[in-house]
């Protein structure tokens, strides 16, 4: 094996023994209104977005979407 790639597989390794990411948290808000994200697919409603499961539904049109960054959804 060659030394570069020894390295590299001694840093991964140490970064999956050190290196702990908080999981994602539902965000906090100062009012009761959610984060206005605007659904992809009709360009007129918001996605209303469940944290715990990770999943939103347009309340116009009715796409489903999942979660994937803290603003970023894919379709379902």
């Amino acid at each position: 094996m060659g030394r570069m790639k020894e390295y590299y597989l001694n840093n991964i390794d140490w970064e999956h023994e050190h290196i702990n990411q908080p999981p994602m948290e539902e965000p906090m808000f100062c009012s009761d209104q959610s984060p206005h994200v605007q659904c992809p697919n009709c360009f007129q409603g918001r996605i209303k977005l469940n944290y715990t499961t990770k999943e939103g539904v347009c309340e116009s049109c009715g796409q489903e979407f999942v979660l994937v960054g803290s603003n970023t959804v894919r379709y379902k």
